[in-house]
């Protein structure tokens, strides 16, 4: 069963959607939940880093800077600045994700596509733990004419899905390690479980507005369509000079981000448009990672033995 839900984790998130979309009566009263099952996530996700490994590679840093100033502020701002003069409330949803932190289930995902998971691991802890402080400054810093963002609330919640599950995590390995050390195969099948539901929950949270605004959502789908192919484009090929592992684990780095983080974070913080933006890019999001595992095992069929 672990295995199959590894293999099989794209038809997960993407029937996740479907069903939160048409369950959202059922599901309505467990927004409740939402916090608690990223927060799940945010465990598992710590629980599986490897910290020696990447104190190891944190000796040699000059690639994860480089990788984290492309990816959390030179695309950002490029991308925000390109689009505010057409769309001012666009701009800032593709500033909302493009700046997000890696997703918890990125390193999984990443060692399916045959990707470079220790160099996920560190952009996912570094992207995360910084996220409290450098996402809501970003936003304001460069949103702040156009839209009062509360700052101060966002750090806060922030640091409450993020550094909490951290502290769960260090006290975990720390005084249970034979139980971490047993369970560890399973959690990555465990985060994508937690995951599905929690995209149904998002889903069903936002389905009301999505049927109130089909020509919007129609519209916001082709933009986060481009967008999660800009992104994992620009993950693959601005780091060229890499080997390939390294920029396929960049290019879902870039595109596959904490979307359960960002839509809490949308539903608190920003206008309702912003939120419908962010749930509709689950969907290419969610099907990005299964597209570049099909490449990625076809490209290494093609290669001489």
């Amino acid at each position: 069963m672990n295995g199959f839900i590894k293999s099989h984790f794209v038809y997960f998130l993407t029937l996740s959607l479907v069903a939160g979309f048409f369950l959202a009566p059922a599901l309505g009263g467990l927004n409740f939940l939402v916090i608690p099952l990223l927060s799940a996530i945010m465990v598992c996700s710590f629980l599986s880093v490897d910290y020696r490994l990447i104190l190891n590679r944190i000796k040699k840093p000059k690639d994860l800077i480089l990788a984290f100033v492309v990816m959390k502020v030179i695309v950002p701002v490029v991308l925000y600045y390109s689009l505010r003069s057409f769309d001012s409330t666009l701009a800032v949803g593709i500033l909302l994700i493009s700046a997000a932190p890696v997703a918890a289930v990125a390193p999984t995902i990443t060692g399916l596509c045959r990707g470079d998971v220790e160099l996920v691991l560190m952009l996912l802890v570094v992207t995360t733990i910084l996220s409290p402080f450098t996402l809501p400054l970003t936003m304001n810093l460069l949103t702040g004419s156009v839209l009062s963002i509360n700052v101060r609330g966002m750090i806060l919640s922030l640091l409450q899905i993020i550094i909490v599950p951290l502290g769960l995590a260090w006290a975990a390995k720390r005084f249970l390690p034979g139980l971490i050390k047993k369970s560890s195969p399973y959690l990555s099948s465990l985060s994508v479980i937690i995951l599905t539901f929690m995209l149904m929950i998002l889903m069903a949270q936002g389905a009301g507005a999505i049927k109130a605004q089909p020509l919007l959502v129609a519209r916001y789908f082709i933009a986060t369509l481009l967008l999660t192919v800009i992104l994992a484009a620009a993950g693959y090929y601005i780091f060229a000079f890499l080997p390939r592992p390294a920029r396929i684990g960049l290019s879902l780095c870039m595109a596959y981000i904490n979307v359960g983080l960002i839509i809490v974070i949308a539903s608190r913080y920003f206008p309702v448009e912003v939120l419908i933006l962010t749930l509709v890019f689950e969907m290419p999001m969610n099907i990005l990672p299964g597209l570049i595992k099909k490449f990625t095992g076809r490209a290494l069929q093609k290669q001489p033995v």
